[in-house]
This record gives C-alpha cells, structure tokens and sequence, in this order.
C-alpha cells in the first residue's frame, strides 16, 4: 500500500515525499557536477523549484523579504489549520471528532478566503493575479476536500454562506482553471480508492499514525510513528 522505491530510501531514510535529488546525486556520478543533498519538506521544495525558475513570468515569492516572509508565515497557518485537519476528518472514526475536525477546517478555509483580497484584485491569496507560495500549499488540499462527501456526507461540504467562502470557492475555480495546476491532480477515482484507507481507519502511514494518537497530521514523529514494523 505504501510502496517506498529503494531509490526513495536511498536518498531519504525516512520515504518521505517529495524528496528531489540533482541528477550527480542520483547517478552517483562526479562528471555531473558536485554532489548535492536531496531537498526535503513540500514548502521547502516548492520554494527550492521556485528560485531554479526565477527568470520565469510568475514568481511565487515577491521579491521584498518582509513579503516574503508575511507569506511563508501565512503558509504555515494554512498546512496547521486546514491540511492536517483534512486527515483529522478522515482518519478519526468517532463522528463527534470527525465534526470538530472539520468545524476547524472551515475555520481556516473563512480565514484564508478573507485574505484573498488585495490592491491587484486577482482571486489569489492576498488578491494577486498568479498564484504564490500560500496558494500552492494550500491546492492539494483544497483539490481533494470533496472526498469527505463522499466518505462522511452531504453536510461536510464546504458551504458558500459567508462572504469569505465565497471567495474561497472562487479561488479554487481559479486555480483549477490553470492548465499548469490541472495536470497535476490524480485521476478522482484512483484517488477516492486510496483515500478510503485513511477514511476507514486502516492506513498506516505516520501521518495516519499520529492522527490516530490524537496529534495532528503535521505532528508525526519519525521514530514514534515509524511504519517499518
């Protein structure tokens, strides 16, 4: 179920993703060039892409450090406040916790719909015209929310009553209408398929793991939730 490939834990004992790794480090091969440590930690590698591109259009960091920083800053709030609560939805089994779980979330989608406003009036956070660093921490999550309707009901749907979901809702139209952003998002069968572990309570992953223990998706522990024995 959870396939680690050896090339995986080669370069990453602990098979976590995304681990990205130069090709001089993959091939082992000092021809290439230097041998580099592989990149680690989702936000950190989607920076690390992010500088490699920086001569691209559409920059997901602003170029002033105070921005910068407000903006990791608010991605942060975004993976503790809404994607771990999306695995407190699923993997918890008592309904009671399943509601709290998601009344939090919505917390943080209202929360985060409210700052998608700005000078530039674009539907992205802050009101940008192209997605930054937020809105890319936050799409995975955002792009699979519908599961729980399937898996817990019509009433954890994300509503449209306040005016910050609203613009919630609007910012993911938008990003789904990126054809960059599109190709990424698996088929929604084969995703339903391998979500129904969480949902059901039988994954074993770390995530799931201390999920289950009564943490938060982002508070797994290496050692503690180890799922190699």
């Amino acid at each position: 179920y959870h396939f680690k490939a050896p090339e995986l834990m080669k370069h990453n004992p602990l098979g976590m993703v995304p681990t990205l790794v130069s090709e001089a480090t993959f091939l082992e091969d000092d021809r290439l060039g230097p041998i580099k440590p592989p990149v680690r930690e989702s936000l950190v590698a989607i920076e690390f892409v992010d500088e490699l591109v920086r001569g691209g259009d559409a920059p997901i960091l602003p170029p002033c450090p105070y921005e910068r920083a407000r903006a990791r800053v608010a991605a942060d709030v975004v993976n503790k406040q809404i994607c771990s609560k999306y695995y407190h939805v699923l993997v918890r089994q008592d309904p009671v916790e399943q509601r709290e779980g998601f009344e939090a979330l919505l917390k943080g989608i209202d929360g985060f719909g409210g700052e998608c406003v700005g000078p530039d009036g674009g539907p992205f956070h802050g009101g940008k015209k192209t997605p930054g660093l937020v809105d890319y921490a936050l799409f995975p999550w955002a792009h699979r929310i519908p599961v729980f309707e399937h898996y817990r009901g019509e009433n954890f749907k994300i509503p449209r009553d306040t005016p910050n979901l609203a613009k919630y809702h609007e910012w993911l139209a938008a990003m789904h209408a990126l054809p960059r952003v599109k190709k990424t998002c698996p088929p929604w069968d084969e995703y339903l398929a391998h979500i129904g572990r969480y949902a059901d309570g039988s994954a074993r992953s770390k995530v799931a793991n201390a999920v289950r223990d009564g943490r938060d998706a982002h508070q797994y522990d290496d050692e503690k939730d180890d799922t190699s024995h």
